[in-house]
């Protein structure tokens, strides 16, 4: 009878212990490590947004076009003058436009020629 009364108050015990770990363990945040390497970092960053109330000094900036950004010519806060160029933009867009009216304007040129000549039947030989 003893030996039973000693191995339920070992499992009793034991089942306490267990218990206290876990319970202990709750809110406790895991940490992922790992080892340090040179690397090289690249981010992009697509971003829109707006300034609420706009100050009375600035002006809102649009462009018509799109394309990567290859070359700024301004600063953040400095002052710029009415058509003051900003900042450059890859001409993709607009080599593409100019390139589509060449080519309207060089097929019209060949109509016109066409029609201003007279017709002439051929002759048979």
């Amino acid at each position: 009878m003893k030996v039973v009364l000693i191995s339920i108050g070992a499992v009793v015990l034991l089942a306490l212990v267990i218990g206290g770990i876990v319970w202990s363990k709750r809110g406790v945040v895991t940490v992922q490590t790992g080892k340090v390497a040179r690397g090289d970092l690249s981010a992009v960053v697509t971003a829109s947004g707006e300034i609420e109330p706009p100050p009375a000094d600035l002006a809102n900036v649009n462009a018509n076009s799109f394309g990567k950004i290859t070359a700024i010519y301004i600063k953040e806060g400095d002052s710029v003058k009415k058509g003051q160029l900003l900042l450059r933009t890859e001409s993709v867009q607009q080599d593409a436009s100019v390139d589509a009216q060449v080519a309207a304007l060089k097929t019209a040129q060949a109509d016109s020629k066409a029609r201003r000549r007279p017709y002439s039947p051929r002759q048979p030989t």
